[in-house]
């Protein structure tokens, strides 16, 4: 155990600080301190220092660079070696080492500058140093006077200057991991009270990865304020003394051996006694075991089991080198290398799965970056410390782990008295007779397979530790007995404790998490019980749709998130001005909303919708017979019965919390029949009194006393019979149009607080005005602070642009699909992306290579597929127009129809003098989005004769006369097609006749008018058919198929492609030379030539050549590539040949062999030089005496050289070793020569030659 204290002491002359700093390192127990504006002078220095700890404790200062003693260091001299390695004004940096363990720890204090200049030095040293201590433990704490976030600062200006200031990019750069902490959030205060109060976090703890591989349960504390303005802070560096005991978790790796599928097969197949449910769990519980050997004898410790792999094929390579023509050797060295390979593959498959990183495919060496994300993950999710009920802080894992599960047992297993009160009328709707029967169809083969193979492989397991991928790999071997016990659940109606138990993992709700009150438990259950819940799931959606009201939007098909934000936005627009009708909106928060309601409220509920009892009772099995375990810190603590709540994780919560929510739609419209109840503004048409998604609920009144009240009386109402209750702290309340007087009655009778908006509904902002840059910057907050979560120094240029494409785009995906996003933010979001994709993490703005417009194409097009995001953002809000147009159902648009329609066609209506931010926003997308949205005519009575869109080619009457011709017509500008229809036969007017008698289609007065999607076959909207209609195009690329092939190696392909730049005459998007080492599938040229004659000779490249091509022969590449290349060399083609590059059938010169062609799974990593001029590859002779290739008319050439190196197989990386001076001679048809000398031959982008 090791302890380490920092404190900005602001001043240490006084009598009563040294002692308040004597008594905090005694009390707990310092080994060392780092004491900060001591403002010492150097005089004073040693006479005080006895007075700061015991006498056997020694300091150090950096007085020589600051006069005043910024920073004063102490440590336990019986306990620590110390050296102190840099001083400055900002930093002191020393390296302490125990007596006992020789392994040193470095530490570095700091204590940095006010202004943003001053502290750019500060952070160039933090980054440098980061790179010299990846493996030796390293702290970094102190007062940085710097802030990660705008959460990190309340109070004062709100002005950040965020961009100045590269504190989060020097952490994330440096690769240091704030440590898990505890204590106070805000580590200064400004000394002021009221409103002139401010607080920041200027105090920070960080380390690398290093020291939390050494300490896994490292923490710091931060300590309420004493003598100083700022909070002193403790590191403490544990180790895990406490032997963890690692319950069974299937291991993906184990599925990819070719001896997986025997070893579950000889267990598997002894035979069990019992009904098919226990024969099946049994089965699984045994195979345990048998996983258990098969991991210790193939992939336990996989990280040394690869070092060694290593070595051992470094042995045999040498061993090789020494006896060249012997057949054992050359066979021990390949079968080394294919273990070597598939233990990299292996270890890179467990960490990716252990780092919880879904969006990074496995193949491209990315074993470094899964390594690091786990440990982040690791350090984030550690619990350190949890406070009780009574205020005492529990640190044993035993004590906090007994604490959890008696929490949650508390929490989930509470007795309740039985429900008495009849709740048939709060569900007046019933579910169909058809649906009845579709909830009772036979279970087939096939849809228990489709249930298993629904569930993703990276979901986590239950508590039994298998995860779906296990049955997927395994499913020929254990499907007759998976399958028997589904059927033997759906028989028999019974459900084993061991199947329908839960793991219940916590997911803390802050960033400090202190109690248990701040985590929520989302359970994780066996693959077998979420296949019979998900088989239910299948059934009962289909049945809720008939009998859930419109004001819920969340999970059935066909109801839309955006419903519920797009009309509270409308229903709120102006409540910020307190003028115009009386408004009152409520946000309601349900404390612990699925962990408390009642069971037998939802049963009740069921019975209540007429769903069959066959159904009632398999449902009501599944969600009482639930057992929970607590995992906290890797361990199993508790095992319980639950008697309330359902499960977050159960594929059926979702939607029994759905029908539980519908019981207060239920209350509501019986108390709204009060006399005295008024609705909201614009709500009386539609019956609007409250909007609901899954436990987010908006309740919508008149702003009087008596309607506020009558809501609050369906709350307790609802409160008291389905279990859940209101937490009056975290509701809020909006009103508008009242004066002072009403709005602290209602206040005091309602008992929630007035909030102002805008805020947070739903993951957006809501508004009441326009939608800013400034309301937007969570959303950039969330992709900056996602980006700091991954260890991205690790990844490489593909990796990175997986993560935009997988990651970080989806981010601003939701958003998008809501509103149209302000110019500034789409701008900041795209320079926020390629920042990323170019620098890392550090997201600096320089150093990109290819302009991000360039980047937003698709593969086919010469660019990487990222999305232009103002493109995407509009293609998104289409939606809303063809919910609008074809939904006419969803509380939104009926909402719209019935209040901004009002019978008129949605293409004619003129802008609102006063429009809400979103429907002015859709409004002004009728611009480029005209045509594209057709109306199919049935007969004719929903669609506008003049406005609509309905005539072929997707053309308005309107748009073909004039005013006075159709005015002359005598029909009112109210007029549907269907007053043009009669009989079911068109009835032109006679005006009109010329043009619509040629109309191709006839009416279809059986069926209704429908809309049609003109940028899909189908004529349905999706989004994706709307960006293809709306992005910009470009050429197809003709050599993207060498690039992007199926199998390609993503990190190769990426280089490559910034090649193919140059390679289509596109240098200019190259804002960067390449220097130093060279990536693999890395172009060079080697300078442009202008011919005189036929040809030329390249002499003193082709011995370089022909050396490294026999390093090449021992290239160990994946299975299916080795192949491949073998094969191809059997063949040994030759020949002449001037096939076209840009077609993509290339060739490759071999030296020694002719000309070897080349296929997608060596391309790009194996090859050794390319003959390039313009686009032809030509045939050519390689001879002792050079390359020679004959010159065709051409008015310029260049001779190209693609990775003609050596192959270096640990960071799989090329090198290029061709030696000055080196001669490239032309030669003519008369025999006159001329030779050019280069002394250097720079391998760089657009300056590629040095001539001397």
């Amino acid at each position: 155990m090791f302890i380490v204290g920092s404190w900005n002491i602001w001043g240490l002359n006084g009598l009563h600080k040294q002692k308040t700093v004597h008594a905090w390192t005694q009390k707990h127990k310092l080994d060392i301190f780092g004491l900060l504006e001591t403002k010492i002078e150097a005089a004073n220095l040693a006479a005080l220092q006895p007075n700061l700890a015991p006498s056997h404790w020694k300091f150090h200062s950096n007085i020589a660079s600051s006069p005043t003693c910024r920073i004063l260091v102490g440590w336990n001299a019986q306990k620590l070696n110390l050296t102190c390695l840099h001083t400055a004004s900002q930093w002191l940096t020393c390296e302490a080492t125990n007596h006992n363990t020789p392994n040193p720890i470095r530490i570095t204090f700091i204590y940095g500058h006010n202004t943003l200049a001053e502290r750019h030095t500060l952070w160039n040293y933090i980054a440098h140093e980061s790179s010299l201590t990846s493996n030796i433990p390293w702290i970094v704490m102190g007062d940085f006077n710097a802030i990660l976030s705008a959460e990190d600062r309340t109070g004062g200006d709100s002005n950040w200057p965020r961009h100045q200031d590269d504190f989060a990019s020097c952490m994330s750069q440096a690769e240091l991991l704030q440590a898990p902490s505890t204590g106070l959030k805000f580590t200064w205060h400004n000394g002021q009270h009221g409103c002139n109060t401010i607080q920041k976090k200027l105090d920070w703890v960080f380390g690398n990865p290093s020291l939390f591989s050494t300490w896994p349960a490292t923490h710091a504390t931060f300590q309420p304020r004493n003598v100083s303005d700022h909070s002193a802070m403790i590191l403490s560096l544990h180790s895990l003394t406490h032997h963890q005991h690692s319950p069974f978790k299937f291991l993906n790796i184990w599925a990819d051996r070719i001896d997986f599928l025997p070893t579950v097969t000889s267990s598997w197949q002894v035979p069990v006694n019992g009904n098919p449910m226990y024969q099946f769990t049994t089965k699984l519980r045994r195979l345990k075991s048998t996983l258990r050997q098969f991991h210790f004898q193939h992939t336990s410790s996989i990280t040394d089991r690869v070092s060694k792999a290593k070595a051992e094929w470094e042995t045999a390579q040498v061993h090789l080198d020494n006896h060249p023509t012997s057949a054992t050797a050359m066979a021990t060295e390949r079968s080394l290398a294919s273990t070597y390979l598939q233990l990299c593959k292996d270890e890179e498959s467990y960490y990716k799965q252990k780092s919880r990183v879904q969006w990074l495919q496995l193949g491209d060496r990315n074993t470094t970056f899964f390594h690091k994300s786990l440990l982040h993950r690791q350090v984030r999710n550690r619990i350190h410390n949890l406070q009780d009920e009574e205020g005492n802080i529990v640190h044993d894992q035993q004590g906090i782990g007994k604490m959890a599960s008696t929490y949650f047992e508390k929490l989930l297993s509470t007795p309740q008295a039985m429900l008495t009160e009849d709740i048939t009328s709060f569900f007046p709707n019933s579910i169909t007779d058809e649906s009845k029967a579709a909830t009772l169809m036979a279970i087939t083969d096939e849809d228990i397979r489709a249930a298993l193979f629904s569930i993703p492989d990276a979901k986590a397991p239950g508590p039994d530790g298998y995860n779906s991928l296990f049955y997927k790999k395994s499913w020929d071997i254990i499907k007759a007995d998976f399958i028997a016990a589904i059927r033997f659940f759906f028989s028999f109606n019974s459900l084993p404790r061991c199947v329908n138990a839960t793991r219940v993992a916590l997911v803390p709700k802050k960033e400090q998490p202190s109690c248990m009150h701040d985590f929520r438990p989302i359970s994780c259950c066996n693959v077998l019980y979420k296949c019979i819940s998900k088989l239910l799931v299948t059934r009962l959606k289909a049945a809720l749709v008939d009998v859930i009201g419109p004001s819920q939007s969340a999970f059935l098909p066909g109801r839309n998130i955006s419903d519920a934000i797009l009309l509270t936005q409308e229903l709120l627009h102006n409540y910020h001005h307190n003028k115009g009708p009386a408004r009152c909106a409520l946000k309601v928060d349900l404390k612990k909303a699925f962990d408390t309601v009642r069971l037998d409220y939802i049963i009740a509920g069921l019975h209540a919708i007429g769903l069959p009892p066959a159904m009632i009772r398999w449902i009501s099995t599944c969600i009482t017979t639930v057992h929970y375990t607590i995992n906290i810190n890797g361990e199993m603590h508790g095992f319980f019965h639950g008697t309330r709540g359902i499960r977050q994780g159960d594929p059926l919560s979702p939607y029994l919390f759905v029908l539980a929510m519908e019981g207060l739609g239920g209350i509501i419209r019986q108390k709204i029949q009060h006399s005295a109840y008024k609705y909201h503004w614009r709500c009386k048409a539609t019956k609007l009194t409250h909007l609901c998604f899954a436990d987010d609920l908006m309740l919508f009144s008149h702003a009087d006393l008596n309607s506020i009240l009558i809501m609050k009386e369906s709350l307790q109402q609802f409160s008291n019979i389905s279990g859940l209750s209101i937490n009056l702290a975290k509701s809020s309340l909006y009103l508008s149009g009242i004066d002072g007087r009403l709005r602290n009655n209602i206040i005091e009778q309602i008992g929630i607080q007035e909030t102002m908006l805008p805020v947070k509904y739903l993951g957006v902002p809501l508004l009441s005005s326009r939608l800013t840059h400034k309301d937007c910057i969570p959303l950039l907050e969330r992709i900056t602070t996602r980006i700091k979560l991954w260890t991205s120094s690790s990844l490489t240029y593909a990796g990175r642009l997986q993560l935009i494409k997988s990651v970080l785009f989806s981010i601003q995906v939701y958003w998008s699909s809501i509103f149209i996003l302000p110019c500034a933010t789409i701008t900041k979001i795209e320079s926020i992306l390629a920042a990323f994709l170019w620098r890392g993490s550090s997201l600096t703005s320089t150093g990109a290579k290819v302009a991000w417009k360039a980047i937003c194409y698709p593969l086919q097009e010469g660019g990487l597929g990222v999305k232009n995001i103002k493109t995407w953002n509009r293609a998104a809000t289409l939606k809303h127009i063809w919910h609008l147009l074809t939904d006419k159902e969803s509380i939104w648009a009926t909402w719209i129809h019935a209040n901004l329609l009002r019978g008129r066609s949605f293409w004619h209506i003129p802008m609102p003098s006063n429009p809400s931010w979103s429907w002015q926003k859709i409004i002004q997308s009728r611009e480029w989005c005209r045509g594209w949205f057709t109306t199919a005519i049935g007969n004719g009575s929903s669609t506008s004769l003049w406005f609509d869109y309905w005539l072929p080619e997707g053309k308005r009457l309107i748009d073909e006369y004039s005013m006075r011709t159709l005015t002359a017509i005598g029909l009112s500008w109210t007029a549907q097609v269907s007053d043009i229809i009669k009989e079911g036969q068109w009835d032109f007017p006679q005006a009109l006749h010329a043009r619509l008698s040629s109309i191709p289609f006839q009416p279809k007065p059986w069926s209704a008018d429908h809309c049609l999607w003109k940028g899909h076959s189908s004529g349905n909207f999706s989004i994706n058919s709307a960006w293809e209609s709306l992005r910009d195009r470009r050429p197809e690329n003709t050599i993207h198929k060498l690039l992007w092939f199926k199998g390609h190696i993503p990190r190769h392909s990426f280089i490559l492609w910034l090649a193919s730049l140059e390679l289509c005459g596109k240098r200019s998007m190259l804002k960067q030379s390449y220097t130093g080492r060279i990536s693999p599938g890395r172009i060079f040229s080697a300078g442009p030539l202008q011919p005189t004659g036929s040809g030329f000779r390249v002499q003193g490249l082709e011995q370089s050549l022909v050396a490294e091509w026999s390093k090449l022969q021992f290239i160990e590449l994946p299975c299916a590539e080795r192949e491949a290349r073998e094969r191809l060399e059997r063949k040994d083609t030759k020949g002449r040949c001037s096939d076209s590059y840009i077609s993509g059938d290339h060739r490759w010169i071999k030296p020694g062999f002719g000309y070897v062609r080349d296929c997608p799974y060596l391309f790009p990593p194996v090859k050794a030089s390319l003959l390039k001029i313009s686009g032809k590859i030509l045939p050519g002779t390689v001879t002792a005496a050079g390359i020679f290739l004959p010159f065709p008319p051409l008015d310029q050439a260049e001779f190209w050289i693609c990775d003609a190196s050596g192959w270096d197989t640990h960071s799989e990386r090329w090198r290029l070793e061709i030696k000055p001076p080196t001669t490239i001679s032309t030669c003519s048809t008369e025999g006159r020569q001329s030779q050019v000398s280069f002394s250097k031959i720079d391998i760089c982008g657009d300056r590629t030659v040095e001539t001397c």
